[in-house]
C-alpha cells in the first residue's frame, strides 16, 4: 500500500505529531510519501531517516486558492512524475487548503484516494 500526506508543517503541533507517529507505523509494511513546500518541513527533520519514506518537494510556492490553471498544469506534472501510475495511492490531508491541493493534483486520478482529517474545521470559513 503507498500513502501520501500533504502538510508542510514546520513546527510540531497535534496533526504533525498525528502524521509522523502514523508514517512511522505505516512505514514497517508500506510505502510513504511527504508533498512539502520545502525542505525545512517539521517531516523531513523527523523521519529522513527511514528508507520507506520518500519527500516530495512542491515547485509552486503560492497557496493553492491563488493557483492558475498554468500553475496547476505545473504542480500536476511535477507531483505525478513520483508516482507510479500502476500502483494504488491513499492520500492523507489534514486542511482544507491541502485538501485543495490534493484534489487539484490528484482529483482526477483514479488510483488516488483522498482522506481528510477535518483538522482545524474553523479554517473552512
Amino acid at each position: 500500500m503507498n500513502y501520501v500526506f500533504i502538510d508542510s508543517n514546520k513546527t510540531i503541533g497535534g496533526i504533525e505529531a498525528l502524521f509522523i507517529e502514523l508514517a512511522k507505523y505505516l512505514s514497517k509494511k508500506n510505502n510513504i510519501y511527504f508533498i512539502v513546500h520545502n525542505n525545512n518541513s517539521a517531516y523531513i527533520k523527523n523521519l529522513e531517516n527511514i528508507s520507506s519514506i520518500k519527500f516530495v518537494v512542491r515547485t509552486v510556492y503560492k497557496p493553492v486558492e491563488y493557483f492558475s490553471d498554468n500553475d496547476i498544469k505545473i504542480e500536476k506534472q511535477s507531483m505525478l512524475e513520483n508516482f507510479d501510475n500502476c500502483e494504488d495511492y491513499h492520500v492523507i490531508v489534514p486542511y482544507f487548503d491541502a485538501l485543495q491541493f490534493a484534489m487539484a493534483v490528484f482529483g482526477d486520478r483514479n488510483n488516488f484516494k483522498l482522506m481528510h482529517l477535518w483538522a482545524h474545521p474553523q479554517s473552512w470559513c
